[in-house]
Parts: structure tokens; sequence; C-alpha cells
């Protein structure tokens, strides 16, 4: 508030909220060869975001002729809570992704926080909706790697939605309160 407090940010009813969709780190277009470690807290959107889409935000900051590419990321020991998702990987319009590994994450929701009580999804891969203009096409999203999952998540603990090949997922416990380890609703172009 402008008097200097504090408002609690979660409520189950969404009072006091002063920013709904917050991301704790987002990767957008044109970012390679990172490492991100130890993510630990609560995020209002997804705790790790890779979205790499052509939006005005990349427009305003990279060359029309820009890499957009997202590739050679691993995403490593996240121990969070979110209302969306721990690790979010993203890429529409045309811009690829690649060599992406996610390892090691846990939901540490209490169940008490918000809403629901847990993340919509521990680990989602594309998505069902359209943020840009089109879809990811094939060749697209390549070479994803998501192992060592535990999510207490409301929907599942991983989501493969969209379009993505070479994709191997390892090691992925849904907890009590996690319906399913994983959902697959990819697209398989030809």
């Amino acid at each position: 508030k402008k008097d200097g407090s504090r408002i609690n940010t979660v409520g189950a009813d969404y009072e006091g909220i002063l920013v709904k969709n917050s991301d704790g780190i987002d990767l957008r277009a044109g970012c390679h060869d990172i490492v991100i470690d130890g993510v630990t807290g609560f995020c209002e959107d997804d705790c790790v975001a890779l979205t790499c889409l052509r939006g005005k935000l990349e427009k305003e900051f990279l060359s029309k002729d820009a890499d957009y590419a997202i590739r050679n990321v691993t995403v490593r020991n996240v121990r969070a809570d979110s209302l969306c998702s721990l690790v979010r990987l993203l890429a529409q319009d045309g811009c690829k992704m690649s060599g992406i590994v996610v390892d090691d994450v846990e939901d540490v929701g209490d169940g008490k926080t918000y809403q629901t009580g847990y993340a919509r999804y521990g680990v989602r891969l594309g998505d069902a909706y359209l943020y840009g203009r089109r879809q990811a096409a094939a060749g697209e999203v390549t070479d994803i790697t998501i192992r060592n999952v535990r999510s207490r998540a409301w929907e599942c603990a991983v989501l493969l939605a969209g379009v993505a090949n070479n994709v191997v997922i390892e090691n992925v416990t849904a907890l009590p309160e996690c319906p399913k380890a994983v959902e697959d609703l990819r697209l398989f172009a030809e």
C-alpha cells in the first residue's frame, strides 16, 4: 500500500491481490546456454517460464532478424509453489525451442495457500491455447527432457500439449493430491 504496509497477496478469494500475473523467472525469445538452479518460493503465475513468442515485448527488444530460439537451457533443483506451473515451456509463432532439460522439480505447496491449494501443473510443455498467431509446428519444439518431478498439482504433474518432438519423460511422481502423473495431449504432425 502507499502507506508502506504490506497486503497479503494470496487469499482463498483473491481479496487483496496486488499482482495476479507474476512469473518468478521468465526467459524470453533469444535466450540460450543458461542454467537455472535452486529456485524456491511462491509465484502467482509460473515459477520458471521459458516463453518463446514473437509478441510486442520481443519486437521492442529484438530486431526482426534476431534468433528468437530458446536453446540449451537447464532448469534444476526447483522447490516451489505457484498458482499455475512450477516450470513452463512454451513456444509459438514459429519460434524454436530445443535442448531443454528440466530436472528435479518438487511441488512444496501446503494445500492451504490459495484457491485450490496447489499449482495447476508441475511442469507444462506446450499449450492448447493460442498466445500468438499460431502454435508450434513440427520441428520447432525438440529435444526436451523432463525428469525427477514430484508434484501435488491439481491437474497433473506433467502436461504435454501442442506439438513437441523428441521428448523424454522420466521419473514423474504424482503425490497423493495430484490425480495423474503425465497427461499427453500433444498433436503429432506428419
